[in-house]
């Protein structure tokens, strides 16, 4: 609908004063992204900080994401998020959200740490984000030239992510076909 923005706004700042810490970085989402039809730098960072103090997980998730790779707001420091990291899982009392280990993996593929991070793909997808499969698949049957060398265990790895529906999964063919061995089948194939 055309006014969903300003009532996602309205919905999560009364979630936000119920006290859902995570509504808070959703509506600083909403004020990075522009939703509203403008930008709003400042309140995104005011707000993540804020839901980051509150204990939203969705937060920490996301300044974590944003020291792996650096951002407008934030510095890249993978080598810090990938302590923090370590340290939260290594203190979880409970069974962690399981983005903080496709978190893991992607702060140690970014650091060149290839066998821990498809370990920790696997463990994220085992865990019960299933979007690691993509990454996991890439990883490990793409070589230098980033054609896929194995074909059986990347489309394994696709179809357990197709059947948790993840979308970057299904497009499997297109990563196993290139221009030459599609024009090669037959128009039923292509």
């Amino acid at each position: 609908a055309e006014d969903s923005a300003s009532v996602s706004e309205e919905y999560y700042k009364k979630a936000m004063d119920a006290g859902i810490a995570d509504a808070r970085m959703q509506l600083a989402y909403i004020y990075r992204d522009g939703d509203l039809g403008e930008f709003y730098p400042r309140l995104y960072s005011e707000y993540m900080e804020q839901a980051i103090n509150e204990n939203s997980e969705r937060a920490i998730q996301n300044k974590l994401y944003e020291m792996i790779y650096g951002s407008d707001y934030i510095k890249k420091d993978t080598e810090e998020a990938l302590k923090i990291i370590k340290e939260y899982l290594d203190s979880c009392d409970t069974e962690p959200s399981p983005y903080f280990y496709f978190l893991k993996a992607k702060a140690e593929e970014e650091l060149g740490m290839r066998e821990e991070a498809c370990e920790d793909y696997e463990l994220a997808a085992e865990k019960g984000n299933p979007e690691a499969l993509f990454f996991l698949a890439i990883m490990t049957c793409y070589d230098e030239n980033y054609k896929v060398r194995d074909c059986q265990r990347f489309s394994e790895l696709m179809v357990r992510g197709q059947d948790a529906s993840v979308a970057s999964c299904y497009l499997e063919n297109e990563f196993l076909l290139d221009s030459m061995n599609f024009e090669d089948l037959v128009e039923k194939g292509q």
